[in-house]
């Protein structure tokens, strides 16, 4: 999962569009595996406040590019 968001940086990937690249063509429901191992990704990047990747409720998640960060997260 880390490889495809990597390879879209910088783009909101939804959850279909994830699971249908990384687990295969025979998943599309299954949001829940996407979210379970974003929460695995972020406590392996140490990324607990979510400034790499970033969650677009509802949508899907968007790997910021290197130096992207949100504003808030410059404080």
């Amino acid at each position: 999962m880390l490889a495809y968001l990597a390879r879209h940086a910088g783009k909101v990937c939804t959850h279909h569009m994830i699971l249908k690249d990384v687990w295969g063509p025979g998943y599309g429901m299954e949001s829940n595996y996407v979210r379970v191992y974003a929460h695995r990704l972020r406590k392996k990047l140490g990324d607990d406040d979510g400034p790499m990747l970033k969650t677009v409720p509802g949508i899907g998640y968007q790997l910021l590019a290197e130096g992207a960060h949100s504003p808030a997260s410059n404080q």
